[in-house]
């Protein structure tokens, strides 16, 4: 269930970067925080 809403919101942001292709250093924190969710730290 966790997998499926962090799926949405990938796709989510994904939508939003694509409408706005400015806002890179807002995507690149995105990344990094999914990535650090994804990290098997716990």
């Amino acid at each position: 269930m966790l997998d499926k809403f962090l799926g949405m919101l990938w796709a989510l942001t994904g939508a939003i970067s694509t409408k706005h292709r400015k806002r890179t250093k807002k995507n690149k924190y995105v990344l990094k925080f999914f990535i650090f969710i994804k990290s098997p730290t716990k």
